[in-house]
């Protein structure tokens, strides 16, 4: 793609965006400091100039990026094979099995995670709430935010912890281990855990 064709592109997103909103918008950026700075030739000057007026013949389609809607958010918790009392990191996300492979592709720590448990939303709003809550009152180790002192003058409802484990078939002998774990977090990690969820909770 040459040079007018990617400026002509660019012009498009900016008009749709709102950027400029006449011809003359348009023209004043092309001024002799910018042609100086990305070193326009006389034929890309004229080329481009003669599109504005295409550009603004049709009304700007204002493209607002669309906030994508999830039907379950999640407040997770990572639990350490050796660390089972409380929890060593609280987050919220839509999707559990890929916030944890993010964790670990960006800090090594993470893939000592041997638990997750993890409490079902319908909405961001109440995770992010719950997320917030439960750090505050919890103190996890490997959480930087949400770390202040709870407030004392209100408490949120009790939640029921669920066990995460990957998506996958019982008969697969790779994942034989991991439903070994979800049995442990079924039989002994959630009723422990859930105590101390309900301990904290109104």
């Amino acid at each position: 793609m040459n040079r007018s064709a990617q400026l002509k592109g660019l012009m498009t997103k900016a008009w749709n965006k709102g950027k400029y909103i006449s011809e003359e918008d348009f023209k004043s950026h092309f001024n002799e400091d910018f042609i100086q700075k990305y070193n326009i030739t006389h034929y890309e000057l004229v080329d481009v100039l003669a599109y504005i007026p295409i550009v603004c013949n049709k009304p700007p389609k204002m493209l607002v990026p669309q906030k994508k809607e999830h039907k379950e958010w999640y407040v997770y918790f990572y639990f350490l094979k050796d660390h089972l009392d409380t929890p060593i990191y609280i987050g919220k996300t839509y999707d559990v099995g890929n916030r944890l492979q993010q964790h670990i592709k960006e800090e090594k720590k993470y893939k000592q995670i041997k638990y997750v448990l993890c409490c079902v939303f319908e909405t961001e709003n109440d995770a992010l709430d719950f997320e917030a809550y439960y750090t505050r009152y919890l103190q996890p180790e490997w959480n930087i935010d949400n770390k202040e002192t709870p407030s004392k003058l209100y408490k949120l409802p009790a939640q029921e912890l669920k066990p995460w484990a990957p998506s996958t078939t019982l008969e697969d002998p790779q994942y034989r281990q991991i439903f070994k774990d979800v049995e442990f977090m079924r039989s002994t990690l959630i009723p422990n855990f859930q105590k101390t969820i309900n301990a904290i909770s109104a």
